[in-house]
């Protein structure tokens, strides 16, 4: 259990003549959840050591386990080093002051202050003593959780590490926080300011943002105060008008917005999905920009949308530094999403679509992004009429492309092909027949090549 290492920590720093207090976000949510058992709490451990240099936090932090000095690279100029501690998946960082270095236990009340003051948020700059259980608060942080409002410790926080700019975002999608007015007039000043930080930086959070329960808010964080520039791609949709017929939210963006919120509110068999979907669900319209056109009566017309949104799915992906597995991902469902749109769900339909899909997706993914896309037209459109499991039933529920009953080697030993490309034209056009139903045996499989290369 973390309270028990939470515990033998702070014993062991009392005994050191030092003082161990928790903070961050698990401060946070164990206030809102009302108790500090930190039993149902997953994610790392946030800790601020008083009366200890450096060596000895190293030396207090071994005595529960394995640690290490850990020099951060990013963030606040003049930040200092911190010792991380790892039990199985909990993490456990301790630094002294951020601003004071090496101090005594003298003006406790003012060495919290300009700690917090050197943080992010209000919300995660309150102190909890795990010994006296006793909560310390310098900057009116709970005030502000029980607002549920999000407010900069300082005015120069956003400049001291822009990338709280997009914690921000993270904290309103995951928490349902909404942004001090304060806080909104800053970072609507500050979208320049991301250019500074190092691009390495950007994917954990937006990892954390396509997990979230409440991305759409995430969303409107970032339209609201004009961040969404800083992505080109992203905010060129809301110059993309629609026709009300299939879109009557209005544009390309609002659609999004709505597509974002309605993947987070389907059920996955497989939660870890939930990353490359929601990205998906972001970036799934993001050709329409680059291909919109407009025919004699006005009518917006976006034909071949998909195919020329793959390119920027990865540009975008690639600028916030996506795994190439990610990135690999979203592009095929970003590439086939319209394949069955507004079509009956078929058999063969189902298992051409897979066949495209594969490697790097398969049909569970496709009918989320269906699902998503559907339920992202309100408030006119009723809801996607399939569950998972009546989507996949023409295909008995298999989710992966079926293999065909002959293979490459199959061809060279039974009907003398020669190794080259025509081995895979071969197998394309089987796959095709075996898709529709054309193709069903061993020996239709064999009729079928023999005829066609004949």
């Amino acid at each position: 259990m973390p309270i028990n290492i939470i515990l033998k920590l702070a014993e062991k720093f009392k005994s050191l003549s030092g003082r161990l207090l928790l903070t961050g976000g698990q401060v946070r949510d164990n206030i809102r959840a009302g108790t500090f058992n930190f039993g149902q709490v997953r994610g790392d451990f946030d800790f601020l050591a008083l009366g200890l240099d450096m060596q000895k936090i190293l030396a207090a932090a071994r005595t529960v386990g394995p640690a290490r000095v850990v020099v951060r690279k990013s963030g606040p100029s003049g930040q200092p080093s911190l010792v991380r501690l790892r039990q199985g998946p909990a993490g456990f960082d301790i630094s002294p002051p951020k601003s004071c270095g090496e101090v005594g236990l003298g003006d406790l009340d003012r060495v919290l202050e300009q700690d917090a003051l050197e943080r992010d948020f209000t919300v995660n700059s309150i102190y909890y003593d795990p010994l006296d259980r006793r909560i310390y608060d310098p900057l009116g942080g709970m005030e502000s959780l029980a607002a549920r409002r999000l407010a900069l410790c300082s005015s120069e926080a956003v400049e001291k590490d822009p990338l709280r700019l997009l914690r921000a975002m993270v904290l309103i999608s995951r928490r349902g926080f909404t942004a001090s007015g304060a806080f909104l007039k800053t970072a609507q000043a500050s979208r320049s300011l991301l250019s500074r930080v190092a691009p390495d930086r950007f994917w954990p959070e937006w990892r954390r943002w396509s997990l979230a329960g409440q991305p759409h808010l995430g969303l409107w964080f970032l339209w609201e105060t004009g961040l969404i520039k800083f992505w080109p791609s992203l905010a060129k949709l809301a110059d993309v008008p629609q026709v009300r017929r299939f879109h009557p939210e209005g544009d390309a963006f609002k659609h999004t917005v709505l597509v974002v919120q309605a993947m987070s509110e389907l059920r996955l068999p497989e939660p870890e999905r939930r990353a490359h979907l929601t990205l998906a669900a972001l970036l799934h319209d993001i050709g329409k920009p680059v291909v919109i056109k407009f025919n004699e009566y006005g009518k917006p017309i976006t034909s071949g949308h998909s195919s020329a949104g793959v390119a920027v799915a990865r540009d975008f992906l690639r600028s916030v530094r996506a795994p190439e597995e990610i990135v690999k991902k979203v592009a095929r469902l970003v590439r086939w999403h319209m394949e069955l749109a507004f079509k009956p769900i078929t058999g063969p339909d189902l298992r051409a679509v897979a066949r495209k899909l594969e490697p790097y997706a398969d049909l569970v993914d496709f009918w989320a992004v269906s699902a998503a896309d559907w339920n992202g037209r309100r408030p006119l459109f009723e809801m996607y009429p399939y569950s998972l499991a009546e989507f996949l039933e023409p295909v008995a529920g298999e989710i992966k492309a079926a293999r065909p009953p002959l293979d490459g080697a199959d061809l060279i030993r039974l009907c003398n092909f020669s190794p080259g490309p025509e081995i895979g034209q071969a197998l394309k056009k089987l796959a095709r027949a075996y898709d529709s139903g054309e193709v069903k045996t061993h020996g239709e499989a064999l009729e079928f090549v023999r005829r066609k290369d004949g």
